[in-house]
């Protein structure tokens, strides 16, 4: 029984481990600029896209990447200066997104996609 205790704690810790690896792989890879950026975040996310396109077919591309720095925990200006926008005009995407996926001006955004995607 403590056995296979021991080996369920091991197991998560490596899952964890891995997830937090992840993490910093796209973070990197976002700030870098990597064009291969979105691609990896699909590999590590395989449904992320599609799941939000299935409650919005009209979600831009754009819009999606912008969704996926979210989902990394990316702020506003941390968005714009990768993207090379202004933080003004990821503001205004973002209030588009929410419309789209219609998501409550009192609800975080970031804590909504934490949700939506586990």
């Amino acid at each position: 029984m403590k056995k296979k205790f021991l080996d369920h704690i091991d197991k998560e810790f490596i899952e964890e481990s891995m997830k937090m690896e992840d993490i910093d792989i796209l973070y990197t890879s976002a700030k870098s600029r990597d064009p291969n950026f979105y691609n990896k975040f699909q590999n590590f996310y395989p449904n992320f896209f599609k799941n939000l396109t299935k409650l919005n077919a009209d979600l831009q591309k754009n819009e999606l990447h912008i969704l996926a720095f979210i989902y990394l925990n990316f702020e506003t200006k941390e968005i714009a200066e990768i993207l090379f926008l202004s933080p003004k005009t990821i503001q205004n995407k973002k209030y588009n997104i929410r419309k789209k996926l219609n998501i409550k001006s009192k609800e975080d955004i970031y804590i909504w996609l934490k949700t939506f995607y586990q």
